[in-house]
């Protein structure tokens, strides 16, 4: 049992180190288009600046591709990040993504299961090694760009109907600007009335910034 535990690992290890081919989904300006998992046109505003995309295999289990787009200061750190990942698992399992515990949101007509988190430069450097955070922070700084110290974002996932594959938009902003600190709204928690005021501007910023069509 040992040894097959560990074949496994080694097996898992083996994938996510394995290339994997181009992105497949195609960017024209400040437009992504997907011809699958999901059909959906993606318009980015013109305020971001198309940062690029990559794929790789998630942890051996995943097929993960994500594409950026970037507002950032002068000095070059993200003042506001748009992270784009199509996510679908890999034939060889049969996982699924569940967000039960997610509140929901419409973006275009879009329904998404949608919540709202903060992140710290500390809380970055524990994920776990080989993260679809990990890839997005080599990105960024491959970009010349730093992320803000400190962090404030709206998650939005779509899934398919097998819900084994799914579109996470991530529509993040520098906490600085907005007058607290990342310590105080993680103690208040997720529905602290901060956070919760927070969530209904970013919600209204990200639904401003981008545009979706689902379909041809």
């Amino acid at each position: 049992m040992t040894l097959r535990i560990w074949g496994c690992l080694a097996l898992a290890s083996l994938l996510t180190a394995q290339e994997m081919p181009p992105p497949e989904r195609k960017v024209e300006g400040q437009v992504v288009t997907s011809a699958r998992n999901p059909e959906i046109r993606i318009e980015i505003g013109k305020e971001f600046r198309y940062l690029g995309g990559q794929r790789f295999n998630l942890y051996g289990v995943a097929d993960a591709e994500q594409h950026f787009f970037a507002e950032a200061s002068p000095a070059g750190v993200v003042k506001r990040l748009i992270w784009l990942q199509f996510e679908g698992y890999l034939p060889a399992n049969n996982n699924t993504y569940n967000y039960s515990a997610s509140g929901r949101a419409t973006v275009s007509g879009v329904e998404f299961y949608a919540d709202t988190r903060v992140s710290t430069a500390e809380s970055a450097a524990r994920q776990r090694a080989g993260s679809d955070g990990e890839w997005m922070r080599k990105l960024v700084a491959a970009k010349g760009l730093k992320l803000p110290t400190e962090a404030v974002f709206q998650r939005l996932v779509h899934l398919d109907e097998s819900k084994r594959n799914e579109l996470m938009i991530i529509y993040l902003e520098d906490l600085a600007p907005h007058g607290v600190a990342a310590a105080d709204l993680i103690q208040e928690g997720a529905q602290g009335a901060r956070l919760v005021e927070l969530r209904k501007g970013l919600l209204e910023r990200a639904g401003a910034a981008m545009k979706l069509k689902m379909g041809k």
